[in-house]
């Protein structure tokens, strides 16, 4: 069996968005669950109330994003599925970051690295995709 060239590219930052899935799905869960409990003592505005609901479903996205990189990323039937995944992961980051601009720009500006994972996702399957054609 050969290997395709975007393996790596796609494994590697598909094992990261596990990980950080992982982690980002309770931490969102929790801050939804302590936002309305802390509504009481501080209201949460609705641009924090908005942001834990799409990091949940962000979260969410690249739990299964990871977990198709990690399966497929040698697969040639799969090529085409990975690199519209890729996209799509790519336009939620930028559509992130600019939510994160509207929300603070101090955390807008940290957020940038957002794109470092969807760019190499997307290499990755760009490279998988010109081989198996």
């Amino acid at each position: 069996m050969t290997t395709l060239p975007g393996k790596r590219f796609l494994q590697i930052p598909g094992i990261l968005y596990v990980i950080f899935a992982g982690i980002g799905i309770p931490v969102s869960i929790f801050g939804i669950v302590s936002a309305d409990f802390w509504d009481f003592f501080m209201p949460v505005n609705l641009p924090w109330a908005t942001y834990y609901g799409l990091s949940l479903v962000y979260a969410g996205f690249q739990l299964f994003l990871g977990i198709m990189g990690i399966l497929h990323c040698n697969n040639p039937a799969k090529t085409e599925l990975l690199f519209a995944l890729a996209v799509l992961n790519l336009i939620l980051a930028f559509a992130f970051v600019a939510f994160m601009l509207y929300v603070s720009w101090l955390m807008g500006l940290f957020s940038f690295t957002e794109f470092v994972l969807p760019i190499l996702f997307l290499v990755g399957a760009l490279r998988n995709r010109s081989a198996a054609q």
